[in-house]
Protein backbone atom coordinates (compact mmCIF):
# COMPACT_ATOMS: atom_id res chain seq x y z
CA UNK A 1 0.00 0.00 0.00
CA UNK A 2 1.23 3.50 -0.86
CA UNK A 3 0.06 6.96 0.14
CA UNK A 4 -0.45 9.78 -2.36
CA UNK A 5 3.25 10.62 -2.24
CA UNK A 6 4.22 7.08 -3.28
CA UNK A 7 5.78 6.25 0.09
CA UNK A 8 5.18 2.64 1.15
CA UNK A 9 2.75 2.52 4.06
CA UNK A 10 1.07 -0.04 6.30
CA UNK A 11 -2.59 0.66 7.09
CA UNK A 12 -3.74 0.09 10.66
CA UNK A 13 -7.45 -0.75 10.77
CA UNK A 14 -9.35 -0.53 14.05
CA UNK A 15 -12.85 -0.09 15.39
CA UNK A 16 -13.83 2.36 18.10
CA UNK A 17 -12.04 1.55 21.38
CA UNK A 18 -9.95 -1.19 19.78
CA UNK A 19 -6.29 -1.32 20.76
CA UNK A 20 -3.37 -1.51 18.36
CA UNK A 21 -1.85 -5.02 18.62
CA UNK A 22 0.83 -5.07 21.31
CA UNK A 23 3.63 -6.14 18.98
CA UNK A 24 2.95 -3.22 16.66
CA UNK A 25 2.36 -0.69 19.45
CA UNK A 26 5.66 -1.68 21.12
CA UNK A 27 7.50 -1.13 17.84
CA UNK A 28 5.80 2.24 17.30
CA UNK A 29 6.62 3.29 20.86
CA UNK A 30 10.29 2.40 20.43
CA UNK A 31 10.90 3.78 16.94
CA UNK A 32 8.67 6.88 16.86
CA UNK A 33 8.05 9.72 19.24
CA UNK A 34 4.28 9.85 18.87
CA UNK A 35 2.60 12.65 20.80
CA UNK A 36 -0.82 11.82 22.24
CA UNK A 37 -3.00 14.59 23.65
CA UNK A 38 -6.41 14.60 25.32
CA UNK A 39 -9.05 16.22 23.13
CA UNK A 40 -10.32 19.55 24.42
CA UNK A 41 -14.03 20.30 24.41
CA UNK A 42 -14.99 21.08 20.79
CA UNK A 43 -11.31 20.65 19.91
CA UNK A 44 -9.70 18.79 17.01
CA UNK A 45 -8.63 15.29 18.09
CA UNK A 46 -4.97 14.31 17.73
CA UNK A 47 -4.60 10.87 16.10
CA UNK A 48 -8.39 10.46 16.29
CA UNK A 49 -8.28 10.83 20.08
CA UNK A 50 -6.11 7.72 20.54
CA UNK A 51 -4.73 7.27 24.06
CA UNK A 52 -1.13 6.73 25.08
CA UNK A 53 -1.95 3.01 25.34
CA UNK A 54 -2.71 3.04 21.59
CA UNK A 55 -6.44 2.60 22.18
CA UNK A 56 -8.93 4.21 19.80
CA UNK A 57 -11.60 6.56 21.09
CA UNK A 58 -15.11 7.57 19.96
CA UNK A 59 -13.77 9.18 16.78
CA UNK A 60 -14.00 7.39 13.44
CA UNK A 61 -12.10 8.43 10.33
CA UNK A 62 -8.50 8.39 9.10
CA UNK A 63 -5.21 9.87 10.25
CA UNK A 64 -1.46 9.37 10.07
CA UNK A 65 -0.13 7.75 13.24
CA UNK A 66 3.40 8.00 11.80
CA UNK A 67 4.59 9.02 8.31
CA UNK A 68 4.54 5.30 7.37
CA UNK A 69 1.53 4.18 9.39
CA UNK A 70 -1.88 5.52 8.35
CA UNK A 71 -4.86 4.31 10.31
CA UNK A 72 -8.58 4.03 9.76
CA UNK A 73 -11.03 3.74 12.65
CA UNK A 74 -14.45 2.29 11.88
CA UNK A 75 -17.68 2.33 13.94
CA UNK A 76 -17.83 -0.08 16.88
CA UNK A 77 -21.18 -1.55 15.85
CA UNK A 78 -20.84 -3.65 12.75
CA UNK A 79 -23.70 -2.99 10.35
CA UNK A 80 -24.60 0.43 11.71
CA UNK A 81 -26.18 2.69 9.08
CA UNK A 82 -23.96 5.76 9.30
CA UNK A 83 -25.54 7.21 6.15
CA UNK A 84 -28.96 7.22 7.81
CA UNK A 85 -27.53 8.99 10.86
CA UNK A 86 -25.98 11.62 8.56
CA UNK A 87 -29.29 12.10 6.76
CA UNK A 88 -31.26 12.53 9.98
CA UNK A 89 -28.71 14.90 11.50
CA UNK A 90 -28.54 17.05 8.35
CA UNK A 91 -32.30 17.72 8.51
CA UNK A 92 -32.03 19.53 11.84
CA UNK A 93 -32.00 23.19 10.84
CA UNK A 94 -31.73 24.56 14.35
CA UNK A 95 -28.76 22.26 15.01
CA UNK A 96 -26.80 23.43 11.95
CA UNK A 97 -23.98 25.06 13.89
CA UNK A 98 -23.64 22.02 16.12
CA UNK A 99 -23.58 19.77 13.04
CA UNK A 100 -20.35 21.35 11.80
CA UNK A 101 -18.66 20.76 15.15
CA UNK A 102 -18.71 16.97 15.01
CA UNK A 103 -16.46 16.46 12.00
CA UNK A 104 -13.47 17.99 10.28
CA UNK A 105 -10.65 17.22 7.85
CA UNK A 106 -7.03 18.16 7.19
CA UNK A 107 -6.48 19.07 3.53
CA UNK A 108 -2.78 19.85 4.04
CA UNK A 109 -1.77 16.28 4.94
CA UNK A 110 -1.16 13.35 2.60
CA UNK A 111 -4.25 11.44 1.59
CA UNK A 112 -4.89 7.94 2.88
CA UNK A 113 -6.08 5.12 0.57
CA UNK A 114 -9.22 3.41 1.90
CA UNK A 115 -11.88 1.06 0.61
CA UNK A 116 -14.88 2.79 -0.89
CA UNK A 117 -17.28 1.69 1.83
CA UNK A 118 -14.90 3.07 4.48
CA UNK A 119 -15.16 6.61 3.11
CA UNK A 120 -17.65 8.26 5.45
CA UNK A 121 -16.34 11.76 4.80
CA UNK A 122 -17.65 12.18 1.24
CA UNK A 123 -21.34 11.37 1.91
CA UNK A 124 -21.25 13.39 5.12
CA UNK A 125 -20.04 16.48 3.23
CA UNK A 126 -22.79 16.03 0.61
CA UNK A 127 -25.59 15.67 3.16
CA UNK A 128 -24.40 18.65 5.17
CA UNK A 129 -23.90 20.87 2.11
CA UNK A 130 -27.24 20.03 0.46
CA UNK A 131 -29.12 20.68 3.72
CA UNK A 132 -27.43 24.08 4.04
CA UNK A 133 -28.27 25.02 0.45
CA UNK A 134 -31.90 24.00 0.87
CA UNK A 135 -32.20 26.29 3.84
CA UNK A 136 -30.31 29.05 2.05
CA UNK A 137 -32.47 28.73 -1.09
CA UNK A 138 -35.65 28.90 1.00
CA UNK A 139 -34.60 32.41 2.09
CA UNK A 140 -33.46 33.40 -1.41
CA UNK A 141 -29.94 33.61 -2.79
CA UNK A 142 -27.81 36.60 -1.98
CA UNK A 143 -27.58 39.27 -4.69
CA UNK A 144 -25.06 42.03 -5.27
CA UNK A 145 -23.79 44.46 -7.88
CA UNK A 146 -21.37 42.95 -10.39
CA UNK A 147 -19.35 44.89 -12.96
CA UNK A 148 -19.98 43.78 -16.56
CA UNK A 149 -17.60 44.71 -19.39
CA UNK A 150 -18.83 43.99 -22.93
CA UNK A 151 -18.92 45.23 -26.49
CA UNK A 152 -22.27 46.74 -27.55
CA UNK A 153 -23.42 47.44 -31.09
CA UNK A 154 -25.19 50.72 -31.86
CA UNK A 155 -25.66 51.75 -28.24
CA UNK A 156 -23.87 52.82 -25.08
CA UNK A 157 -24.54 51.57 -21.58
CA UNK A 158 -22.85 52.73 -18.40
CA UNK A 159 -19.29 54.00 -18.80
CA UNK A 160 -17.30 54.08 -22.06
CA UNK A 161 -13.90 52.40 -21.80
CA UNK A 162 -11.92 54.84 -23.96
CA UNK A 163 -8.59 52.98 -24.25
CA UNK A 164 -10.28 49.67 -25.03
CA UNK A 165 -12.47 51.29 -27.71
CA UNK A 166 -9.44 52.78 -29.43
CA UNK A 167 -7.59 49.44 -29.51
CA UNK A 168 -10.53 47.13 -30.21
CA UNK A 169 -12.77 49.20 -32.47
CA UNK A 170 -11.65 52.69 -33.57
CA UNK A 171 -8.27 51.49 -34.86
CA UNK A 172 -10.10 48.92 -37.00
CA UNK A 173 -12.77 51.34 -38.25
CA UNK A 174 -15.60 49.69 -36.30
CA UNK A 175 -17.19 52.91 -35.06
CA UNK A 176 -20.60 51.30 -34.47
CA UNK A 177 -19.21 49.17 -31.63
CA UNK A 178 -18.48 50.49 -28.15
CA UNK A 179 -16.86 48.76 -25.19
CA UNK A 180 -18.84 49.64 -22.07
CA UNK A 181 -18.59 48.96 -18.36
CA UNK A 182 -21.71 48.88 -16.18
CA UNK A 183 -23.13 47.26 -13.05
CA UNK A 184 -25.98 44.75 -12.76
CA UNK A 185 -27.74 43.53 -9.63
CA UNK A 186 -27.61 39.76 -9.87
CA UNK A 187 -27.38 36.40 -8.08
CA UNK A 188 -24.41 35.47 -10.28
CA UNK A 189 -21.86 36.61 -7.69
CA UNK A 190 -18.59 34.88 -6.64
CA UNK A 191 -20.10 33.37 -3.47
CA UNK A 192 -22.99 31.76 -5.37
CA UNK A 193 -20.65 30.62 -8.15
CA UNK A 194 -18.57 28.78 -5.56
CA UNK A 195 -21.68 27.17 -4.07
CA UNK A 196 -22.89 26.02 -7.49
CA UNK A 197 -19.46 24.63 -8.37
CA UNK A 198 -19.40 22.58 -5.16
CA UNK A 199 -22.98 21.44 -5.83
CA UNK A 200 -21.94 20.18 -9.28
CA UNK A 201 -19.08 18.29 -7.62
CA UNK A 202 -21.66 16.70 -5.30
CA UNK A 203 -23.84 15.65 -8.23
CA UNK A 204 -20.95 14.02 -10.07
CA UNK A 205 -19.59 12.29 -6.95
CA UNK A 206 -22.82 10.52 -5.91
CA UNK A 207 -22.22 7.42 -8.03
CA UNK A 208 -18.64 7.08 -6.76
CA UNK A 209 -19.73 6.42 -3.14
CA UNK A 210 -20.36 2.71 -2.49
CA UNK A 211 -21.85 3.44 0.93
CA UNK A 212 -24.44 5.72 -0.66
CA UNK A 213 -25.33 3.79 -3.80
CA UNK A 214 -28.37 1.65 -3.12
CA UNK A 215 -29.17 3.43 0.13
CA UNK A 216 -32.81 4.47 0.53
CA UNK A 217 -31.75 8.12 0.88
CA UNK A 218 -29.97 8.17 -2.51
CA UNK A 219 -32.99 9.02 -4.75
CA UNK A 220 -34.11 11.85 -2.47
CA UNK A 221 -30.60 13.28 -2.21
CA UNK A 222 -30.18 13.17 -5.99
CA UNK A 223 -33.59 14.83 -6.38
CA UNK A 224 -32.65 17.63 -3.97
CA UNK A 225 -29.43 18.33 -5.88
CA UNK A 226 -31.22 18.43 -9.25
CA UNK A 227 -33.89 20.77 -7.88
CA UNK A 228 -31.26 23.15 -6.55
CA UNK A 229 -29.37 23.16 -9.86
CA UNK A 230 -32.48 23.69 -11.99
CA UNK A 231 -34.14 26.10 -9.55
CA UNK A 232 -32.36 28.73 -7.44
CA UNK A 233 -28.93 28.11 -9.01
CA UNK A 234 -30.11 27.89 -12.63
CA UNK A 235 -28.83 31.38 -13.56
CA UNK A 236 -25.62 31.10 -11.55
CA UNK A 237 -22.46 30.13 -13.41
CA UNK A 238 -19.87 27.61 -12.29
CA UNK A 239 -16.40 28.93 -11.56
CA UNK A 240 -14.04 26.23 -12.81
CA UNK A 241 -10.96 28.36 -12.16
CA UNK A 242 -11.56 28.85 -8.45
CA UNK A 243 -8.65 27.98 -6.17
CA UNK A 244 -9.37 30.21 -3.17
CA UNK A 245 -12.45 30.17 -0.97
CA UNK A 246 -14.10 33.58 -0.37
CA UNK A 247 -15.15 34.34 3.16
CA UNK A 248 -18.83 34.89 3.75
CA UNK A 249 -19.81 37.78 5.97
CA UNK A 250 -22.41 36.88 8.55
CA UNK A 251 -25.55 38.96 8.13
CA UNK A 252 -28.93 38.44 9.65
CA UNK A 253 -30.58 37.80 6.27
CA UNK A 254 -27.80 35.52 5.00
CA UNK A 255 -26.48 33.84 8.14
CA UNK A 256 -26.16 30.46 6.39
CA UNK A 257 -23.57 31.73 3.89
CA UNK A 258 -20.38 31.50 6.03
CA UNK A 259 -21.00 27.86 6.90
CA UNK A 260 -22.18 26.96 3.39
CA UNK A 261 -19.05 28.52 1.87
CA UNK A 262 -16.87 26.70 4.38
CA UNK A 263 -18.41 23.31 3.54
CA UNK A 264 -18.21 24.11 -0.19
CA UNK A 265 -14.51 24.75 0.25
CA UNK A 266 -14.11 21.41 2.02
CA UNK A 267 -15.83 19.63 -0.88
CA UNK A 268 -13.59 21.25 -3.50
CA UNK A 269 -10.46 20.54 -1.45
CA UNK A 270 -11.62 16.97 -0.86
CA UNK A 271 -11.33 16.43 -4.62
CA UNK A 272 -8.33 18.71 -5.19
CA UNK A 273 -10.38 21.23 -7.22
CA UNK A 274 -10.54 18.67 -10.03
CA UNK A 275 -13.50 16.89 -11.63
CA UNK A 276 -11.13 14.15 -12.80
CA UNK A 277 -10.21 13.40 -9.19
CA UNK A 278 -13.85 12.54 -8.39
CA UNK A 279 -13.92 9.42 -10.57
CA UNK A 280 -10.41 8.18 -9.86
CA UNK A 281 -10.02 9.05 -6.20
CA UNK A 282 -9.44 6.04 -3.92
CA UNK A 283 -8.00 8.05 -1.05
CA UNK A 284 -9.34 10.58 1.43
CA UNK A 285 -7.79 13.40 3.44
CA UNK A 286 -7.24 12.69 7.14
CA UNK A 287 -10.55 13.40 8.83
CA UNK A 288 -12.49 12.75 12.02
CA UNK A 289 -16.14 12.23 12.92
CA UNK A 290 -17.25 12.41 16.56
CA UNK A 291 -19.70 9.55 17.07
CA UNK A 292 -20.84 10.90 20.45
CA UNK A 293 -22.07 14.14 18.89
CA UNK A 294 -23.58 12.33 15.91
CA UNK A 295 -25.53 10.15 18.34
CA UNK A 296 -26.74 13.28 20.17
CA UNK A 297 -28.12 14.72 16.93
CA UNK A 298 -29.72 11.43 16.00
CA UNK A 299 -31.46 11.25 19.40
CA UNK A 300 -32.53 14.88 19.08
CA UNK A 301 -34.18 14.19 15.71
CA UNK A 302 -36.15 11.28 17.20
CA UNK A 303 -37.25 13.25 20.26
CA UNK A 304 -38.20 16.36 18.32
CA UNK A 305 -40.31 14.38 15.87
CA UNK A 306 -42.15 12.54 18.64
CA UNK A 307 -42.53 15.51 21.01
CA UNK A 308 -42.73 18.64 18.80
CA UNK A 309 -42.21 21.91 20.62
CA UNK A 310 -41.31 20.22 23.91
CA UNK A 311 -37.58 19.50 23.42
CA UNK A 312 -34.79 22.07 23.77
CA UNK A 313 -31.33 21.16 22.52
CA UNK A 314 -27.92 22.11 23.92
CA UNK A 315 -29.28 24.14 26.83
CA UNK A 316 -26.49 26.32 28.28
CA UNK A 317 -25.70 26.30 31.98
CA UNK A 318 -23.17 28.05 34.20
CA UNK A 319 -19.40 27.70 33.75
CA UNK A 320 -19.64 26.72 30.09
CA UNK A 321 -21.71 23.58 30.66
CA UNK A 322 -24.56 22.44 28.42
CA UNK A 323 -27.34 19.94 28.95
CA UNK A 324 -28.08 17.90 25.83
CA UNK A 325 -31.87 18.28 26.15
CA UNK A 326 -34.61 19.47 28.47
CA UNK A 327 -38.21 18.34 28.09
CA UNK A 328 -40.29 21.14 29.53
CA UNK A 329 -43.63 19.42 30.01
CA UNK A 330 -42.12 16.54 32.01
CA UNK A 331 -39.70 18.69 34.04
CA UNK A 332 -36.95 16.45 32.72
CA UNK A 333 -33.22 16.89 31.97
CA UNK A 334 -31.92 14.43 29.36
CA UNK A 335 -28.38 13.42 28.44
CA UNK A 336 -27.45 11.25 25.43
CA UNK A 337 -24.54 8.90 26.09
CA UNK A 338 -22.95 6.95 23.25
CA UNK A 339 -21.99 4.11 25.55
CA UNK A 340 -22.92 0.48 25.15
CA UNK A 341 -22.87 -0.84 28.70
CA UNK A 342 -25.89 0.99 30.13
CA UNK A 343 -28.01 -2.08 29.45
CA UNK A 344 -26.31 -3.87 32.34
CA UNK A 345 -24.92 -1.02 34.44
CA UNK A 346 -24.30 2.69 34.88
CA UNK A 347 -21.39 5.14 34.82
CA UNK A 348 -21.12 7.10 38.05
CA UNK A 349 -19.39 10.10 36.43
CA UNK A 350 -22.28 10.43 33.95
CA UNK A 351 -24.80 10.42 36.80
CA UNK A 352 -22.82 13.08 38.66
CA UNK A 353 -22.66 15.21 35.53
CA UNK A 354 -26.40 14.94 34.85
CA UNK A 355 -27.15 15.62 38.51
CA UNK A 356 -25.23 18.87 38.20
CA UNK A 357 -27.25 19.91 35.14
CA UNK A 358 -30.47 19.27 37.06
CA UNK A 359 -29.37 21.77 39.72
CA UNK A 360 -27.95 24.45 37.42
CA UNK A 361 -30.17 27.52 37.87
CA UNK A 362 -29.48 28.75 34.37
CA UNK A 363 -30.73 25.46 32.90
CA UNK A 364 -33.71 25.42 35.26
CA UNK A 365 -34.91 28.73 33.80
CA UNK A 366 -35.93 26.83 30.67
CA UNK A 367 -38.71 25.10 32.57
CA UNK A 368 -41.63 27.50 32.35
CA UNK A 369 -43.78 25.95 35.08
CA UNK A 370 -41.17 24.13 37.14
CA UNK A 371 -41.79 23.95 40.85
CA UNK A 372 -39.25 26.11 42.62
CA UNK A 373 -36.95 24.09 44.84
CA UNK A 374 -37.74 20.75 43.17
CA UNK A 375 -35.00 18.95 41.28
CA UNK A 376 -35.99 17.78 37.76
CA UNK A 377 -35.98 14.11 36.88
CA UNK A 378 -32.87 12.93 35.04
CA UNK A 379 -32.83 10.60 32.02
CA UNK A 380 -29.85 9.01 30.26
CA UNK A 381 -30.45 7.84 26.67
CA UNK A 382 -28.02 5.27 25.31
CA UNK A 383 -27.73 3.06 22.19
CA UNK A 384 -30.10 0.12 21.88
CA UNK A 385 -29.71 -3.35 23.29
CA UNK A 386 -26.48 -4.95 22.16
CA UNK A 387 -24.67 -8.19 22.59
CA UNK A 388 -20.94 -8.15 23.27
CA UNK A 389 -18.72 -11.13 22.55
CA UNK A 390 -15.19 -10.19 23.39
CA UNK A 391 -14.50 -7.01 21.43
CA UNK A 392 -17.32 -7.59 18.93
CA UNK A 393 -20.54 -5.61 19.26
CA UNK A 394 -23.75 -6.35 17.39
CA UNK A 395 -27.39 -5.30 17.71
CA UNK A 396 -29.77 -7.88 19.11
CA UNK A 397 -32.44 -8.66 16.45
CA UNK A 398 -35.89 -7.36 17.24
CA UNK A 399 -34.76 -4.25 19.12
CA UNK A 400 -35.42 -1.81 16.27
CA UNK A 401 -38.47 0.04 17.67
CA UNK A 402 -37.47 3.61 18.54
CA UNK A 403 -40.42 4.84 20.60
CA UNK A 404 -43.89 3.27 20.71
CA UNK A 405 -46.44 5.21 18.67
CA UNK A 406 -48.58 5.87 21.72
CA UNK A 407 -45.78 7.22 23.88
CA UNK A 408 -46.73 10.60 25.36
CA UNK A 409 -44.13 10.75 28.12
CA UNK A 410 -40.49 9.77 27.87
CA UNK A 411 -40.39 8.45 31.40
CA UNK A 412 -43.19 6.00 30.62
CA UNK A 413 -40.72 4.17 28.35
CA UNK A 414 -37.70 4.48 30.65
CA UNK A 415 -36.27 2.18 33.32
CA UNK A 416 -35.49 3.44 36.79
CA UNK A 417 -31.87 3.47 37.99
CA UNK A 418 -32.44 1.85 41.36
CA UNK A 419 -29.44 3.30 43.21
CA UNK A 420 -30.41 6.93 42.57
CA UNK A 421 -33.59 8.85 43.24
CA UNK A 422 -35.43 10.19 40.19
CA UNK A 423 -32.82 8.85 37.73
CA UNK A 424 -33.82 6.88 34.65
CA UNK A 425 -32.29 5.34 31.54
CA UNK A 426 -33.69 4.42 28.14
CA UNK A 427 -32.30 2.70 25.04
CA UNK A 428 -32.81 4.10 21.55
CA UNK A 429 -31.92 1.81 18.61
CA UNK A 430 -29.17 2.66 16.20
CA UNK A 431 -30.18 2.44 12.52
CA UNK A 432 -28.94 -0.63 10.69
CA UNK A 433 -28.12 -1.19 7.05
Amino acid sequence: MEGDSGIATSLIQLREHDQVPSELSNMLREEYQIVFKPTDYEGVPVHLGMSGEFQASYYIGTDWLTPQHPMVVLPKVEGIDIIEMFRVAAQLRDAGRYFSKFYGMDTTARRIPVKGDQDYLSPLLVFHFVSLLKELAARGLKQDYVRINEDLVGKVKGKLCVSRNIVRHDSLGRFDRRNCSYFVYTENIPENQLLKTALCYCKQSLDTMPSLRGHRSYPLLEQDINRLLSGPFAEVQEDLTIRTIPRGHSRRLFKEYPEALSVAGMILKRYGFSYEEISRSTSVPPHWIDMTRLFELYVYAILRERFPGMIEFQVPGHFGTQADFVKRDEYLVVDAKYKFHYESGEVLDDIRQLSGYARDKRILRHFENGAKGLVPACLIIYPNKIEMKGDDVRVIPGSDEVLPDGASRLLDEADSIESFENFYKMAIPLPLR
